[in-house]
């Protein structure tokens, strides 16, 4: 049977009514939230000094409200999927200070995340679960640090370079060099020879 339909908008409805039941199949919305699994500070209404996600990103997802000690993240649609998550944590800053943080570190989570269609990742950033905080004695390689730096973060990280060996950035000349070796013991040497 040779069935020809005359008018080209007859062939374009039928086409749209076969395809479109299949077509907007998306099953359940997929989320992630960042759960920010440092101790909170007592007694202080999480005004105090803590360890705030400052930042994070996980596959299609950028977080860019500060996650207080303690706290969860909103929610944000992302996509099925299994990778890495990356944040920037600051540690000990006060997130109702309205200063920006002093100190900023590059952190990943020490195995990949998954999660199926329909279903909520948690993913939660302490010192058990993430690397890249010195202090807990687990930093990054240079290589995943300048790839959180440079390529995910790079508005946080823009006028320093860091040092994924001592958790420090320094901050750095128009002419790419480092001004100092970005240590606060190094910058009060600085000021106390009377340098800029």
């Amino acid at each position: 049977m040779n069935v020809r339909l005359r008018h080209p908008a007859l062939s374009l409805v039928t086409l749209i009514a076969v395809a479109a039941p299949f077509a907007c199949e998306t099953g359940a919305a997929t989320y992630a939230v960042i759960d920010d699994a440092y101790p909170s500070p007592a007694n202080d209404g999480g005004t105090g000094a803590q360890n705030v996600v400052y930042r994070g990103w996980w596959t299609v997802a950028y977080f860019a409200t500060p996650v207080a000690a303690g706290a969860e993240s909103d929610s944000k649609r992302v996509i099925p999927a299994t990778d890495y998550a990356y944040v920037v944590l600051a540690p000990g800053w006060a997130p109702t200070s309205g200063a920006r943080p002093k100190t900023l570190l590059p952190m990943r989570t020490r195995s990949p995340l998954t999660v199926e269609r329909g279903d909520t990742l948690h993913v939660t950033i302490s010192d058990a679960t993430a690397i890249g905080n010195c202090a807990a004695g687990q930093p990054l390689t240079q290589a995943e640090a300048d790839l959180i730096t440079r390529s995910i973060f790079p508005a946080e990280f823009a006028g320093t370079t860091y040092d994924a060996a001592t958790c420090t950035s320094t901050p750095v000349a128009d002419d790419g060099v480092p001004t100092t070796d970005g240590s606060p013991d190094a910058a009060a040497l600085e000021n106390d020879a009377g340098g800029d």
